[in-house]
């Protein structure tokens, strides 16, 4: 699943749930927008950390080539 996905909608139901549902309703659906944020944080830095072992690999890759003759 490498689409991206807008969490606005979720959010929002999320907040109106938690407005809702009373205290220990608002603190649980609160606590789950939060790891919904979180995860797509998290997504978007992995995405990121494999973009730079890919940088870097190649570029590993064309300095090993480098001094050898062609």
């Amino acid at each position: 699943m490498d689409e991206d996905i807008d969490l606005d909608l979720a959010l929002r139901t999320l907040h109106a749930l938690a407005l809702e549902d009373g205290d220990l309703g608002y603190a649980y659906w609160t606590s789950i927008a939060t790891l919904l944020k979180d995860a797509s944080a998290m997504r978007e830095r992995i995405r990121e950390l494999e973009l730079e072992v890919v940088r870097l690999t190649a570029k590993r890759a064309g300095s090993r080539g480098q001094g050898k003759p062609s």
